[in-house]
């Protein structure tokens, strides 16, 4: 850069040998100039990553690379979370990033600490969450089940609703459940664009219905019967 000023100052941001002249002109025109030469010193270095897309869950490892005069370095993850002195690192990124980007920094340091250089560099995280509910987890035999889909970043679905039946809709059609027991339904989803996948597995209970009996089914009017009733948990008479 040029600057007008009697006095200049200005930020070197990497080490090296730089030459700075200085160019006075009087008002009739005359000019002199005069140059100095001299060092910025301290700590360079760069670090590569494995991947530049990762999913949500999954790790990245980073690499120094083209160092010098580094006498001790620290990585922050920018999650919370740094650390010292070890390379190559390997480290598992489980939360979304504002904008799906992730930003993480090394600073390497010169001998006592003197000078200081941070490097950051950039890669994105992908989110894919399995996320499903029933209507009701808990049915009687042949009560059709409801399931909401609620994953997110999903472009592709896998049920397996566990009663023969599997489904590639987003929502599956409601089904019925003939057999008294439980169930582990399970959604498979992907986002096909970045590969990223997710499991869910959630219970579903099938149970009997409740029975009522009576000791006579045809009777005269005034006589009495005994009903009786099984299988619930809590009974009303109407």
């Amino acid at each position: 850069p040029i600057l007008p000023n009697e006095t200049a100052k200005w930020n070197y941001d990497n080490p090296g040998i730089y030459t700075t002249s200085l160019i006075e002109r009087s008002a009739n025109g005359c000019a002199d100039t005069l140059e100095r030469t001299f060092e910025i010193v301290g700590p360079e270095a760069d670090f590569d990553l494995s991947k530049n897309d990762i999913c949500v869950g999954e790790e990245v490892t980073f690499t120094m690379k083209d160092s010098a005069n580094v006498f001790r370095f620290v990585w922050d993850f920018k999650d919370g979370k740094s650390v010292d002195d070890i390379d190559p690192i390997t480290h598992k990124f489980t939360e979304i990033p504002a904008n799906g980007v992730q930003t993480v920094e090394l600073i390497v340091f010169s001998q006592g600490d003197v000078c200081s250089f941070p490097i950051e560099h950039t890669f994105n995280i992908h989110e894919v969450e399995a996320r499903f509910d029933f209507i009701d987890s808990t049915v009687c035999d042949n009560v059709k089940v409801q399931f909401t889909n609620n994953s997110i970043g999903a472009t592709s679905y896998l049920w397996d609703l566990q009663n023969g039946s599997t489904s590639t809709s987003e929502n599956p059609a409601d089904q019925n459940y003939n057999v008294i027991g439980k169930y582990d339904v399970s959604l498979i989803i992907q986002d096909d664009i970045n590969g990223c996948v997710d499991t869910i597995i959630k219970e579903l209970e099938i149970l009997t219905r409740p029975v009522i009996t009576a000791t006579s089914t045809s009777m005269c009017f005034g006589d009495s019967s005994l009903l009786q009733a099984s299988g619930a948990n809590t009974y009303l008479w109407d």
